[in-house]
């Protein structure tokens, strides 16, 4: 069965890189929330600007494949066609990767390089707007609630609430980020 677009990625990532993603984002918001409120609204909208800018793991693995194709086409042409073997195998990486969501680099790039899919950089998107006081009719229901003092409890709790796996697309184009 093909899993769904929004977590092909992370369906076939193990358990444990996907849990050291989720808590590295934890970490990062709670450092940042942890911060008085004149310093961490600077800090908020500087951590914005590097996610609109951090590659998600499709974008990386689109540039590694499409590059790795010219090469191997160049050298196909010019040195031995026994390189068309090497182009055709990488097409059928990417061709895996497009049904099922993995091919060999994932793996390297997940656990090594820590590349993350575009749901879990939205999703620390969302939780710095969320902070940042961008929702505020979600922001005065999750006040709300009763809190543990414990800043990463808190940050763990909303990133919990955030389903980005069902988030309605024609929502996120409309969204400014």
């Amino acid at each position: 069965m093909v899993p769904p677009t929004s977590d092909r990625v992370e369906s076939v990532t193990s358990y444990d890189n996907n849990a050291r993603i989720y808590q590295e984002t934890v970490y990062r918001l709670s450092k940042i929330i942890e911060n008085p409120p004149e310093k961490r609204s600077s800090l908020i909208a500087n951590r914005l600007k590097e996610l609109n800018n951090e590659w998600d793991i499709e974008r990386l693995l689109e540039f590694n494949a499409s590059s790795l194709l010219i090469i191997t086409g160049i050298l196909s042409y010019i040195h031995s066609i026994k390189w068309l073997f090497l182009t055709i195998a990488i097409a059928s990486f990417l061709l895996q990767h497009a049904i099922q969501g993995w091919c060999p680099p994932v793996p390297i790039f997940r656990s090594y390089f820590k590349i993350r899919t575009s749901v879990e950089i939205l999703t620390e998107k969302v939780a710095l707007k969320f902070f940042r006081g961008d929702y505020q009719s979600i922001n005065k229901k999750f006040i709300d609630q009763q809190f543990n003092d414990n800043i990463y409890i808190n940050v763990k709790q909303l990133l919990d609430t955030v389903d980005l796996h069902s988030y309605n697309d024609k929502q996120y184009q409309q969204e400014q980020f």
